[in-house]
């Protein structure tokens, strides 16, 4: 055991010596104090306590406002609005291709010089369509509108028992959350890209192992040290965060520290990928710049799929299915951070698919990485 914490204190001493490490600390300490000093409690024209920017004159219910749209979204995420209108917003996706494909038949008859009587049947089909895609989209709002009310319901609940000042603290926080999650993560690729190459450094990794531990035991003490010292950090920041709220506007919002969990996890989950990089190329800015590429390039682009924005921006039927495939075969940090987020605003959704996908992929990451690590000669 002894062994396994020095590999783990050595983990930390080379963060230490990193630049890129203390660079992780700057970030995350602007952007923590940044969410700690602009933000005031101020009265407005009503004689209420609001949340207000110290350059806000004249505050009023802005961020009132925000938290009320913020929170119907999260509510509407929460009782699956999107899965329970999925069946009826495919039925309308069905009927839209099947215009298209009516106009593009009619469009080829025209130009191959068809009789009026076929042309009259084209004209005929796509009237008949048109009237399915209006009644489709028509029982699709429907479904939405009845969903909306009910999200509806839990938001006036959840806003009775809060206070305007509340209620823009809490908008304010969630924001921090996310800006957190985002520079931490940044940071970490490049404070976490070279703990392994840096131990398998000529010299380096045969003091290690002229000791009595295992590969395993240098392994898991590198990852592990790695994480522990991204959980310090993060839990410092809402520490200060939670704290220095508090005492600035009188809100002491508890479910800030929830996030905590979920941004852990998707920091060891990068890692672990990182990690991987970095011991089968043996490349420090190898491994930093996968890792931002997979972070900033294709968890975006992921998203965006999985989100099936791309199929319908470019009316491409089959991307749909290449949408619902991605969505349960690669994990996603957007995602993750929205669970963060909304954990801390008091709505936690948590989608098992998802986190299956994501647990996945931790656990083949760490495992392939081990093997190339026990098997490699050093």
């Amino acid at each position: 055991m002894s062994a396994f914490v020095a590999i783990v204190a050595d983990t930390w001493r080379q963060s230490v010596q990193q630049i890129v490490f203390v660079i992780m600390i700057g970030l995350v300490l602007l952007v923590t104090s940044l969410f700690i000093v602009l933000p005031q409690s101020k009265t407005d024209a009503e004689g209420r306590q609001v949340m207000a920017m110290m350059s806000d004159s004249q505050p009023g219910a802005t961020y009132e406002r925000l938290w009320d749209g913020l929170y119907t979204e999260l509510v509407n995420r929460q009782i699956g609005t999107n899965a329970r209108t999925e069946e009826k917003r495919k039925e309308a996706v069905k009927w839209e291709d099947a215009l298209r494909l009516a106009q593009k038949d009619f469009a080829d008859a025209q130009r191959a010089g068809a009789p009026p009587e076929q042309l009259d049947e084209h004209v005929r089909e796509i009237e008949a369509t048109k009237a399915e895609v209006v009644a489709a989209n028509e029982r699709l709002e429907r479904e939405r509108r009845i969903l909306r009310e009910e999200a509806g319901v839990h938001v006036e609940d959840r806003k009775a028992k809060l206070t305007p000042l509340e209620q823009g603290v809490q908008f304010w926080l969630d924001g921090a959350i996310v800006a957190l999650y985002w520079a931490s993560l940044l940071g970490f690729i490049a404070a976490g890209a070279g703990f392994f190459p840096g131990l398998l450094q000529s010299g380096s990794v045969d003091v290690v192992l002229s000791r009595p531990i295992s590969r395993l035991q240098v392994y898991a003490g590198k990852y592990i040290g790695g994480i522990i010292l991204y959980s310090i950090v993060m839990t410092v920041a809402v520490l200060v965060l939670y704290f220095a709220i508090g005492l600035r506007l009188g809100v002491w919002h508890g479910r800030l520290f929830l996030a905590l969990p979920i941004m852990v996890f998707s920091a060891a989950l990068l890692y672990a990928i990182v990690a991987l990089i970095g011991i089968r190329t043996r490349s420090t800015s190898f491994a930093m710049g996968l890792g931002y590429f997979f972070l900033v390039v294709v968890d975006w682009a992921l998203a965006l799929i999985q989100a099936g924005a791309l199929a319908e921006f470019s009316g491409l039927a089959w991307l749909r299915p290449v949408a619902d495939v991605v969505r349960v075969v690669f994990p996603n940090f957007r995602t993750m951070q929205f669970w963060s987020s909304a954990v801390a605003l008091g709505v936690p959704i948590f989608e098992w698919p998802l986190f299956v996908t994501a647990f996945a992929w931790f656990l083949i990451c760490l495992a392939w990485g081990y093997h190339l690590f026990h098997k490699a000669d050093y």
